[in-house]
């Protein structure tokens, strides 16, 4: 008889916790709710920016070759953007030549979906930075410059061309008397 209680004491407990474990998980289940895509480069749903700045951001955005999206949450440091953004990019089914930015402007903390192109580019280009050993790497983010530093991560390299070179083919132009004004 007494075995019997220390069961039913056992059972009562492990159905207690089983119950507060699936209650914890129901309130978080919300937290990891994805936004649908409703045709906007820039969702804004972390209350921290205007419309001006979101507008600023979305027109700086359309400048680059690749579609680039950007989400703001406040994730109360609740939701993992490692592995929320990659998960939002296949729900909005982006495609392989687009990146998804994921960021929390209150914790600064960013998560990434990347296409597989990108990807791609991404690796090429570390493996250069590698190569000519320049591995800086920046923590803070510049919500001024967030359209050029998205670009500057994930956009193909360009070939820029030296101060020296623009200076010279200036000079060319002004000896061979270039454009004149009559």
């Amino acid at each position: 008889m007494k075995k019997k209680f220390l069961i039913i004491k056992k059972l009562k407990k492990i159905i207690l916790y089983s119950s507060f474990f699936v209650f914890l998980l129901s309130n978080n289940v919300k937290a990891l709710d994805y936004p649908e895509y409703e045709g906007k480069n820039v969702v804004e749903l972390s209350g921290k920016f205007d419309s001006g700045y979101v507008s600023r951001l979305e027109s700086d955005l359309k400048q680059s070759s690749d579609e680039v999206r950007v989400v703001f949450l406040d994730t109360k440091d609740k939701i993992n953007l490692t592995f929320y953004a990659p998960k939002l990019f296949d729900k909005w089914s982006m495609s392989d030549t687009s990146v998804l930015v994921v960021i929390d402007p209150y914790l600064n903390k960013i998560g990434y979906g990347i296409g597989s192109q990108v990807r791609e580019r991404i690796r090429t280009k570390l493996a250069n930075k590698i190569n000519k050993k320049d591995t800086k790497t920046e923590k803070k983010v510049d919500y001024d410059n967030l359209a050029s530093a998205i670009h500057d991560k994930f956009a193909e390299e360009i070939p820029r061309v030296s101060e020296k070179n623009i200076n010279a083919s200036k000079n060319s132009e002004g000896a061979s008397g270039g454009s004149s004004s009559s």
